[in-house]
């Protein structure tokens, strides 16, 4: 590192005398400290090979100085802000008001696909008529899924035997009442039904307790922005980056509880107890602060 730095000092000298007297190697912090009156620019691109008088750079460290006009300039010219990079959380737990069931309907035929069809399409119209006879409304009501399958089985020789036809028939319901939303699990299997699901729950509007959230992550991110200033002897400014992620955003849980009954009598309509339980919205904030001096 030593002959480096004597090699190009001694070329620097050779370059400008006039212009770089007083120039003073140091070590690998400052290659070099500018006179009393050079004009100072920066530069951060390519290699010294030839000649630096036409503004070709001159490598210091991991930056670079060019020389222009004779004279050698400096990258670290303009201070930079000094910043403090903060993440904040935020919460709100509030009580989902919608659940969601599900409905679905089996049916096979061993030789016949059309008449599973119809079987399904007649269970289904059963199972709806029980859900509405229940006070379930029309507009909370959908039909999900309608599929047909035919299973064969492949014996040793290759030869494909037809097993059965079957079709499914997927109906959803979304209800604010639990209570109701508990009985029309009975009722549904009690019709016809091959199962019911409680395939989640459901948040009406979220946008309010996004809001929240986002405030509480915030103020949250400044607070540990503050305590961290504090300690160091300077104050927080104002935000220059700001990013921000939603967690909780999806208005469904991620479990299933099934209730699956395959033979129930028209006697048999026990109500499901159902609790929804608490869910939580979250935000989170990265955010850069720039620093000031406390005063």
């Amino acid at each position: 590192m030593a002959s480096l730095l004597d090699n190009v000092e001694g070329w620097l000298r050779g370059l400008a005398p006039a212009a770089i007297a007083g120039v003073q190697v140091s070590g690998p912090a400052h290659l070099w400290t500018p006179p009393a009156g050079l004009p100072i620019t920066s530069g951060r691109s390519g290699r010294c090979r030839r000649s630096c008088s036409r503004g070709e750079p001159v490598l210091r460290g991991s930056s670079y100085h060019r020389v222009q006009g004779g004279a050698v300039v400096s990258p670290d010219a303009e201070p930079r802000q000094p910043t403090l990079f903060a993440t904040g959380y935020g919460t709100v737990s509030v009580t989902p008001d919608v659940a969601v069931l599900r409905f679905y309907v089996y049916r096979t035929h061993p030789t016949n696909h059309m008449a599973a069809y119809r079987a399904a399409v007649d269970a289904a119209q059963q199972v709806i008529a029980a859900l509405r006879e229940e006070g379930l409304a029309d507009d909370a009501l959908r039909t999900v899924d309608i599929e047909t399958n035919t299973r064969h089985h492949t014996d040793r020789q290759g030869r494909r035997h037809l097993i059965e036809h079957e079709v499914r028939y997927v109906l959803e319901a979304r209800v604010r009442d639990f209570e109701l939303a508990g009985k029309l699990v009975g009722r549904a299997l009690a019709a016809g039904a091959s199962e019911a699901t409680l395939w989640g729950f459901e948040i009406s509007d979220v946008r309010e307790l996004e809001l929240q959230a986002v405030e509480h992550a915030v103020r949250h991110a400044r607070e540990r922005a503050e305590a961290a200033a504090r300690a160091a002897g300077v104050r927080v400014g104002p935000p220059l980056r700001m990013n921000l992620r939603l967690s909780g955003r999806a208005s469904r849980y991620d479990y299933r509880d099934s209730f699956v009954v395959y033979s129930a009598g028209p006697a048999e309509e026990p109500a499901a107890p159902i609790s929804p339980g608490q869910r939580e919205i979250g935000a989170e904030v990265e955010v850069t602060f720039a620093l000031e001096p406390s005063g």
